[in-house]
């Protein structure tokens, strides 16, 4: 009974790691060769936010942000990236048999959507916690000798109610093959952190980070 548990709990354990392992992994597609890519343009960044909730604060130049946050990935990852955002959308050509198709590409359009980008205030009622605190206790022995000994008492203390920030972040990393528009990459992310309030604050850096890793290491 013993091995039995033991094994089911090994494999359980497995399994986890492999869900971590394929967790916020990105989609490629199978006929590209992405690692000839040079140079990325970027041509639109939408953000999704809407109108201003109560419960979350939206960030509201994430942008911006984004865009410095790409052209900062983009090179450390040496690539060189492009804001095209101020110009109009790359017109493709749908002609399959045009003969300039290449599936090793050395320029890629990429599109980010901002799902959400700012804040929550998470409140904490005031309560009660428990907290261990040591007591010493004094005795005397027959020659009039004072001696003590210590316990581990247990008692409640009262904790006022709080208020923290909860910063999030959603976004969308799409790449297309700037000659007919075929998404050949595309990687999605989420992250949250307590504490925080701003995530264009290390959080989005460690984001593009990823997303340039995963999509184009060498």
């Amino acid at each position: 009974m013993k091995k039995l548990s033991l094994f089911l709990l090994t494999f359980i354990m497995l399994l986890c790691v492999s869900a971590s392992c394929f967790a916020n992994q990105p989609y490629k597609h199978p006929d590209y060769n992405l690692r000839t890519v040079k140079e990325i343009h970027i041509t639109r960044i939408d953000n999704l936010e809407g109108e201003p909730a109560r419960s979350f604060k939206s960030d509201e130049h994430v942008e911006t942000k984004v865009l410095a946050a790409v052209l900062q990935a983009a090179g450390k990852q040496k690539l060189i990236a492009a804001d095209e955002t101020q110009k109009p959308l790359p017109e493709y050509n749908n002609d399959k048999n045009n003969g300039r198709k290449a599936f090793a590409p050395r320029d890629l359009e990429m599109r980010i959507t901002v799902n959400h980008c700012g804040y929550s205030v998470v409140a904490v009622p005031g309560h009660f916690e428990d907290y261990t605190t040591q007591e010493r206790h004094y005795y005397y022995d027959k020659d009039g000798k004072r001696h003590y000994w210590t316990e581990d008492v247990v008692r409640q203390r009262w904790v006022p109610e709080s208020f923290h920030p909860y910063a999030q972040l959603s976004l969308i990393y799409n790449f297309y093959d700037l000659s007919d528009g075929t998404l050949v990459a595309s990687f999605s992310d989420s992250r949250s952190r307590e504490y925080e309030n701003d995530p264009a604050d290390g959080m989005l850096n460690r984001s593009l980070k990823d997303c340039f890793k995963k999509i184009f290491k060498k």
